[in-house]
C-alpha cells in the first residue's frame, strides 16, 4: 500500500482501459535514461494470439501487438523459474507486482529493438536503471520464492520396505521440484505389478492426490514372486515461456500461454521391483567358533539359522515358528576335504548334535564333542523338513543343508611331533661333509596335515653343529654359552621320514663336533605355526649326535748332538703337536689320547744324502725306539741306539695308524712320517785318522837333507771327494806337513810350542795313503842350524774326519843336526811306545836317547798293567822288565816285545843307568806316548794298505820305502846312518861353523 503511494505520487502509475493488445490493467511507465516511456505491465492478448494468458513485452519502445496482429511464429523460451514466477503471481493485479514480473521479463529475456540501436543488453540495462528500486526488490523477492517451486519436475524414488516379504510399504511418493520441493495438489496413479495388492484399495492401483509431504501406501503379497511398482504425476507447472513473433511492425512478447509440446504435462516415478513371499525357505549359515582347537578341547560351532534371502521366516499365531536344526561332526583327515554338496559315503562321524531355533538367530553348538587327534574336522547342518513338527512343515518350503567341507566350517586340531637324530658317519675325516640324519614324524595317533590348499603342512628343523672339542662334550638340556658355532644348517620336513642334513660344511680340523636339532613353533612358517604344536629341542653333546674328527700328530725332531763319538748313545730330541688347526684328543670315556711315535735311526752311511721322503732300499738300521705321548710336547728317547762306527746316522720318526692300541685307532686321521736325512736329525761320527809317521834318519848334517815317510788310515775309504751337502762341509783336500826347528831342547808335549819356528811346509792329499816327503829337489828339506827338528802332520777337520796333529814329541819323527864337537848337550831320553795292540798281538817301548852319554851307560823298560785305562795309571808291579839294553850312545833304543791277555791300558817306564847303576832319566808313569791301548781282536779284522803317495812333493821317490826301525831284538837301534863317528864329525864341523861365524861377526860381515 506504501509502494502504491509512492509510484502514484511520482505520477508513474497507470491503467490500461484498452481491450486491444495493448497496456492491460495495473502498470506504470518508466523513462530510460536518455528515451522515452518505457510500460512495466502486462499486455493485453490480440484476438489472433490463440491465447488468454497475459502478453509480456520483451522490446522496450516498440508498438504492441493491435487487434489486427496475426501470431507468425512461436518458440519456447527455457527459463523454469521465470515461468514458476508469471504462474503464481500473473493473476495478482497490482501494479507493484505487474510491474515486477514485466521487470523480470524484460531484463532476463530483452532481444533488440528500437532502443540504444539494437543493443538489447544496453538497453535492459537502461530498462533497470528506469525502473524503481522498490519494483527491483519486489522482482527480487518474487523470483527467489519462485525458485523453491520451478520445474523441471520429476516423481520421487519410491523406497520399498519389503518387512518380512509378506507385508510391506511403499515409501516417498512425491511430485519433486528442480529444488526438491514436494509439489501439493497434483494427482497421481500407483499401480503394483505382480503378487501383491494396495492395503487401501485391495487392487493393485491406487488414485490420489500429491501433499505437501511424500507420501506411504502399505502393500500385502499374495503369492510368491516379483512385483513392479510404478507411479505416474500429472497438472504439472511450466518450465518453458512461449515467445510470440507478430506480424507487422508489433514489439515481440512472451507469455504464459499457448504450451509447447517439449513442455511436459506429466511425468513418472522410477519403477520399484521387489520380491515377496507367503512360505519360506530355512537356510543355516555356520562358522566354526576356532578354527584351530587343541586336541581334548571342546569343537564347538556358531550356527545362524534364517529365512533364506527374500523370505520371511514364518509366524504362526504372531509367534515363529520352531524349528530343529542337527548338526555332525565329520573327521579327523589329515588335509581340508573337498567341498560337495553332499557328504561322501564312508565319511568317519565323531557325532552329532542339535539346536531348536525360533525364527532367525545364531547360536553356539553345545560343545559336547572333542577330538582325540590331530585332523581335520568339518561340520554339516541341516533343516530336514520331514524331522519338523506336523505344524510347521506348510511354512518349510523345503530342506536345507549346507554343503560338507566348508572351510568356515572345519577346524583344525594341531598335531604334536617327535623327532630322531643321530649323525651319518661317527667318523668324519677332514675334507668329508659333517652329514646329520633327522626323522620328524607326528606322535602316535596323530597325523601329519595340509593346508587348506593342499599342500603339506611344513616343518623347519634348525641344526646348530657346536665344535671342535677335544673331548666328547657332556650332555646337558642347553648348550653352553662358550660353545663354539661351527655352522647352522636347516631341513624343511614336507611330511614324516628321515632327511639327512644338507652337509654344507666340510671338516678341517680335529675335535668333537656335536648336532643339536630344533624345531620351536614360534619359528615355523608364519602359515604353518597354527598346525602344529609343541617344540623340540635335542640334548646337547648326545653321543649318537657327536662327530669325531681326527686328529694328525706329527713331530718336529732333532738330534742331541751333531757330532757323536763311536760307541756312544744316539739321542733324539721329539716334540709332538698336531697339524695346525687340530686338537689333541681325549678318548671317549678315557683320557687324552696316547700316540706312540717310533723313531729308527739309519747308519752308518759313508755321506749324507739328500732329504727325502723314500728310505733307500738296504739302508742299514741301528737301532729304533718308541715314544708315547698323550699331549703335545718334547721328549728325548732313552739312549738305546749306539753309534757302531765312523759315518752318518739319521732318525725317520713314523706315526702308524695301524700300530696304535685298537680301541684309539679311530682318533688318529693318518699315518705320518718326517722325510730321511733331514739335517738336523743326522749325527756324525768322525773318522779317526791313524798317523805313523817316521823320519829317515836321526842325525843330519848342516846343509844336507833331511826326509820323512808318513802312513795315514782311518780315514773315509773316499775321502778327499765328498763335496758337501746342506750343513755338512766338503771334504778337506789337503794335510799340511810341517818340519819345526831348530829347537835346543829335545822337542816336548805334543802341542807346538808357541813361535816355534818353522824349516819348512808343505801339503799332501788328506786320505789314506803312505806319502813321502822331503824327495822333491825343488822344496828339499835341508836344515842349516844345528839343533832339534820335529816333522808334524795336520790335518783340518770336517764332518767327516776328525781333526788331527801329530804330537811335536813324536820320537820317530825327530831328527837333528849336531853342532861343534866340543859342545856337550843335555843327556835326554823320549819314549814311543806302540799306541795300541790287540790281545796276544806283540808290543813294545823305543827309547831315542841324545846328548852326551856316559860310557857304560844302559836302559832298562819296564811295563804296568793292563789297567782300566779310566782310571789313574799305576806304576807299582811290572809283569814285564826288559833285559839291559846297552846305550854306548845317542840313538833310538828298543825294549822287544811282549803280549798281554786281557785289554787295557799298558803303561811304559823306562830308566837310564850309567855304569855304575847310577840312575840317570827315569820316565814319567802314565803319559800318553808311554802308553799302550790293548784291545780284543775284532772278529774280521781289516787290513788296510796304504800306497806310497807323494803329494805336493815333486821330485825323485826313492826306490824302496825307507825301513822303519826294528824294535827286536833288545839293544842299540840304527843310529840313523853315520853312528858315533858321524855324530862326532857332525859336532866338530857344528864347531867349526861356530867359530867361522865368531869371526865374521867381529869382522862385521854376515853372518849367515
Amino acid at each position: 500500500m506504501l509502494l502504491g503511494l509512492v509510484l502514484v505520487a511520482a505520477g508513474l502509475v497507470t491503467t490500461a482501459g484498452s481491450a486491444t493488445a495493448e497496456p492491460t490493467g495495473p502498470g506504470m511507465n518508466i523513462r530510460p535514461p536518455g528515451h522515452g516511456d518505457v510500460w512495466l505491465g502486462a499486455l493485453a492478448p490480440p484476438p489472433g494470439s490463440g491465447t488468454g494468458e497475459l502478453l509480456w513485452c520483451i522490446q522496450g519502445r516498440m508498438m504492441p501487438p493491435n487487434a489486427s496482429s496475426v501470431v507468425v511464429a512461436s518458440s519456447a523460451v527455457d527459463d523454469p523459474v521465470l515461468a514458476a514466477a508469471v504462474a503464481a503471481h500473473q493473476h495478482v493485479e497490482t501494479v507493484e507486482m505487474r510491474a515486477a514480473l514485466s521487470y523480470l521479463v524484460h531484463t532476463r529475456h530483452q532481444i533488440p529493438g528500437t532502443m540504444v540501436g539494437g543493443d538489447a543488453a544496453e538497453a535492459a540495462r537502461l530498462i533497470s536503471q528506469g525502473t524503481p528500486d522498490a519494483i527491483k526488490d519486489l522482482a527480487a523477492s518474487v523470483i527467489s520464492g519462485a525458485a523453491a517451486n520451478a520445474g523441471p519436475y520429476a516423481g520421487a524414488s519410491p523406497v520399498v520396505q519389503t518387512g518380512d516379504s509378506r507385508t510391506g510399504r511403499v515409501d516417498g511418493v512425491a511430485l519433486l521440484s528442480a529444488a526438491g520441493t514436494p509439489q501439493a495438489g497434483k494427482p497421481f496413479t500407483l499401480t503394483l505389478e505382480g503378487p501383491a495388492v494396495w492395503d487401501e484399495t485391495g487392487t493393485n492401483e491406487l488414485r490420489g492426490t500429491t501433499g505437501a509431504q511424500a507420501l506411504s501406501f502399505g502393500w500385502t503379497a499374495t503369492g510368491n514372486g516379483l512385483v513392479t511398482y510404478r507411479a505416474s504425476f500429472g497438472d504439472l507447472g511450466r518450465v518453458t515461456l512461449t515467445r510470440m513473433v507478430f506480424s507487422g511492425a508489433v514489439q515481440e512478447v512472451l507469455t504464459y500461454g499457448n504450451r509447447a509440446a517439449i513442455d511436459p504435462r506429466e511425468v513418472t516415478s522410477p519403477p520399484a521391483e521387489f520380491e515377496v513371499v507367503r512360505d519360506f525357505q530355512p537356510e543355516i549359515t555356520t562358522r566354526v567358533a576356532s578354527t584351530f582347537v587343541a586336541k581334548g578341547d571342546p569343537m564347538v560351532d556358531i550356527v545362524t539359522a534364517a529365512a533364506a534371502a527374500g523370505d520371511q521366516w514364518a509366524t504362526v499365531g504372531g509367534a515363529p515358528v520352531a524349528l530343529v536344526a542337527r548338526g555332525t561332526l565329520y573327521g579327523p583327515y589329515a588335509s581340508q576335504p573337498a567341498e560337495s554338496a553332499t557328504v561322501p559315503d564312508g565319511a568317519p562321524v565323531v557325532g552329532s548334535e542339535t539346536l531348536t531355533f525360533a525364527g532367525p538367530s545364531t547360536q553356539h553348538s553345545p560343545g559336547t564333542l572333542s577330538a582325540t587327534g590331530s585332523g581335520y574336522y568339518t561340520w554339516v547342518w541341516e533343516f530336514d523338513k520331514e524331522a519338523q513338527a506336523p505344524d510347521v512343515r506348510p511354512y518349510v518350503r523345503a530342506s536345507f543343508a549346507h554343503p560338507f567341507g566348508q572351510v568356515v566350517e572345519t577346524s583344525i586340531v594341531p598335531f604334536a611331533f617327535q623327532v630322531r637324530t643321530e649323525v651319518a658317519d661317527t667318523v668324519v675325516e677332514k675334507g668329508d661333509r659333517f652329514v646329520d640324519r633327522v626323522t620328524a614324524e607326528p606322535v602316535a595317533g596323530d597325523l601329519w596335515l595340509h593346508h587348506a590348499d593342499g599342500s603339506p603342512v611344513e616343518l623347519s628343523a634348525t641344526g646348530t653343529l657346536y665344535g671342535p672339542f677335544v673331548a666328547q662334550p657332556a650332555e646337558s638340556a642347553v648348550a653352553p654359552a662358550d660353545a663354539p658355532v661351527v655352522t647352522t644348517e636347516t631341513l624343511v620336513f614336507s611330511g614324516p621320514g628321515t632327511l639327512d642334513s644338507p652337509g654344507e660344511t666340510v671338516a678341517t680340523s680335529s675335535g668333537y663336533y656335536t648336532w643339536v636339532w630344533e624345531i620351536r613353533s614360534a619359528e615355523q612358517p608364519v602359515r604353518s605355526q597354527p598346525y602344529i604344536t609343541g617344540d623340540f629341542v635335542d640334548t646337547f653333546g648326545l653321543v649318537a649326535e657327536t662327530h669325531v674328527v681326527p686328529f694328525q700328530p706329527e713331530a718336529v725332531t732333532e738330534r742331541a748332538d751333531r757330532v757323536v763319538d763311536d760307541g756312544t748313545p744316539l739321542v733324539d730330541h721329539v716334540t709332538a703337536s698336531v697339524v695346525e688347526g687340530d686338537l689333541w684328543l681325549e678318548a671317549r670315556g678315557a683320557g687324552p689320547v696316547e700316540v706312540m711315535f717310533e723313531g729308527t735311526a739309519y747308519g752308518p752311511f759313508l755321506r749324507p744324502s739328500e732329504e727325502g721322503g723314500q728310505i733307500p732300499a738296504g739302508a742299514p738300521v741301528a737301532g729304533t725306539e718308541r715314544l708315547t705321548f698323550s699331549a703335545p710336547g718334547t721328549q728325548t728317547t732313552a739312549g738305546e741306539v749306539l753309534a757302531t762306527g765312523p759315518g752318518f746316522y739319521t732318525w725317520v720318526w713314523r706315526v702308524v695308524v695301524d700300530d696304535q692300541p685298537v680301541d684309539l685307532q679311530d682318533y688318529v686321521a693318518d699315518d705320518w712320517s718326517d722325510d730321511f736325512m733331514i739335517p738336523i736329525e743326522t749325527s756324525t761320527v768322525l773318522h779317526q785318522v791313524e798317523h805313523l809317521s817316521v823320519a829317515r834318519e836321526y842325525n843330519v848334517v848342516p846343509g844336507g837333507r833331511a826326509f820323512d815317510t808318513i802312513r795315514i788310515t782311518g780315514m773315509a775309504p773316499d775321502h778327499g771327494e765328498f763335496e758337501g751337502l746342506a750343513e755338512w762341509v766338503p771334504d778337506v783336500r789337503t794335510a799340511t806337513v810341517r818340519a819345526y826347528g831348530p829347537v835346543v831342547e829335545v822337542p816336548s808335549g805334543a802341542e807346538v810350542p808357541e813361535g816355534t819356528p818353522v824349516l819348512w811346509e808343505g801339503t799332501v792329499e788328506a786320505r789314506n795313503g803312505v806319502f813321502h816327503v822331503g824327495y822333491d829337489d825343488d822344496h828339499p828339506v835341508s836344515p842349516t842350524e844345528p839343533g832339534h827338528y820335529v816333522f808334524v802332520y795336520s790335518v783340518e777337520g770336517d764332518d767327516r774326519v776328525e781333526a788331527y796333529t801329530s804330537r811335536f814329541d813324536d820320537v820317530l819323527e825327530r831328527f837333528y843336526v849336531p853342532g861343534l864337537p866340543e859342545v856337550e848337550l843335555p843327556l835326554q831320553v823320549v819314549t814311543q811306545a806302540t799306541p795300541t795292540a790287540v790281545v796276544g798281538e806283540p808290543f813294545g817301548d823305543t827309547a831315542l836317547v841324545t846328548g852326551t852319554v856316559p860310557d857304560g851307560a844302559y836302559l832298562v823298560f819296564e811295563a804296568f798293567g793292563p789297567q782300566d785305562p779310566d782310571e789313574v795309571p799305576v806304576c807299582e808291579a811290572a809283569f814285564f822288565t826288559s833285559e839291559r839294553v846297552e846305550v854306548p850312545g845317542p840313538g833310538y833304543y828298543a825294549s822287544g816285545d811282549t803280549t798281554v791277555d786281557r785289554p787295557g791300558a799298558v803303561y811304559w817306564v823306562e830308566s837310564l843307568y850309567s855304569s855304575g847303576d847310577e840312575l840317570l832319566h827315569r820316565g814319567e808313569c802314565g803319559i800318553p806316548s808311554e802308553t799302550t791301548l790293548v784291545t780284543e781282536a775284532p772278529d774280521e779284522p781289516v787290513v788296510e794298505e796304504a800306497a806310497d803317495v807323494l803329494v805336493d812333493l815333486p821330485g825323485p821317490v826313492p826306490s824302496e820305502e825307507v825301513p822303519t826301525p826294528d824294535p827286536a831284538p833288545a839293544g842299540v837301534l840304527a843310529a840313523t846312518g853315520a853312528g858315533v863317528a858321524a855324530l862326532i864329525l857332525g859336532a866338530a864341523l857344528l864347531l867349526i861353523g861356530v867359530l867361522a861365524a865368531l869371526a865374521a861377526r867381529r869382522r862385521g860381515g854376515p853372518t849367515s
